[in-house]
């Protein structure tokens, strides 16, 4: 939330929908930007219901932090985040604005399924939207491309694939003994 409220009154040509986030998340977030007119806040979703947000996006921020502490304080566990948001949004063929980071490229790639973008600029998020608004052909390329690498890695199908395959490599081949 950091980086949209920092690029939202920014944007007014475009209009933010945050989704999640607890009564107090909201109510915080919401004072902060009351002077910003082009932020909605829809609070908790059922996950089910979440699709149909998502398909009414023309594109999709991955605002993920540098540096993230584990429950407690301590460690950053940003390193070893899940980006689970990241195959929504690629299943859903979106283009994707997204933090650049080690964990996020193992994923994702700048310019071919994605725009990727320093997660502590505001700027830079700003021009990566700008960018898109300004070209359809590039939205339609990047959320192509991410869709067509969600099928192709991160499906259902293609991850069991990949393990099926995974334990045909470590088996003895038929013929030894």
């Amino acid at each position: 939330m950091e980086i949209i409220s920092a690029i939202a009154p920014r944007c007014g040509w475009a209009t933010f929908h945050i989704v999640g986030g607890t009564p107090g998340d909201i109510e915080y977030w919401t004072a902060k930007l009351a002077k910003c007119p082009n932020t909605v806040f829809h609070g908790y979703v059922p996950h089910a219901a979440t699709y149909a947000y998502l398909a009414e996006m023309d594109v999709v921020l991955a605002p993920y932090l540098r540096d993230v502490e584990g429950q407690g304080g301590g460690r950053n566990i940003a390193e070893g985040m899940s980006p689970l948001k990241l195959f929504e949004y690629m299943a859903h063929g979106k283009p994707i604005v997204s933090s650049d980071l080690s964990v996020i490229r193992e994923v994702l790639r700048d310019s071919v399924n994605s725009v990727l973008v320093s997660p502590d600029n505001p700027s830079d998020w700003v021009k990566a939207l700008q960018r898109l608004r300004e070209n359809k052909a590039l939205r339609d390329q990047i959320g192509q491309q991410a869709k067509a690498d969600f099928l192709a890695r991160y499906s259902r199908i293609a991850r069991a694939t990949n393990i099926l395959e995974e334990i045909k490599s470590r088996m003895p081949s038929s013929g030894s003994s």
